[in-house]
């Protein structure tokens, strides 16, 4: 177990480094880093941490405008949101789009905000708990 949190914390490490080279525009070193991380991520079996990297590096190949590795990023992105099943309980899309707010629920539970908005839901409709709060949404 502790070997797995060593590789969870160097991918984290490299995550943040690439970033930072991400910021200030070494495009390339950038890649080096999210590519390190994918790495430690995929030996660890961290999905939600491949979905960070992936939208990362679909970024940089979108600014780079390299259409292949561009496409080959957008489907590895989608296959992690498909395996990780992120569905909203109420409307069923996908989760984890870019540009959505969500509303995590007490009972940990994840939904777009649009849709518990809409609904005016007294509780959690995926575990059926009364679990909002008043003002909660």
């Amino acid at each position: 177990m502790t070997e797995i949190g060593n590789r969870l914390g160097q991918a984290s490490i490299y995550l943040g480094v690439g970033k930072c080279w991400l910021q200030q525009k070494e495009l390339d070193k950038a890649l080096e880093s999210l590519q390190r991380a994918q790495e430690l991520a995929n030996g660890a079996g961290n999905k939600l941490f491949s979905l960070k990297v992936h939208c990362l590096s679909e970024g940089i190949f979108r600014s780079q405008e390299k259409q292949e590795e561009l496409r080959e990023q957008v489907v590895k992105f989608l296959q992690c949101v498909e395996e990780l099943e992120l569905y909203c309980a109420l409307c069923g899309e996908s989760i984890g789009e870019k540009n959505q707010q969500l509303q995590a629920l007490p009972c940990s539970h994840i939904f777009h905000l649009k849709c518990l908005q809409s609904c005016g839901t007294k509780g959690c409709s995926k575990c059926c708990r009364s679990s909002i709060k008043p003002g909660f949404v």
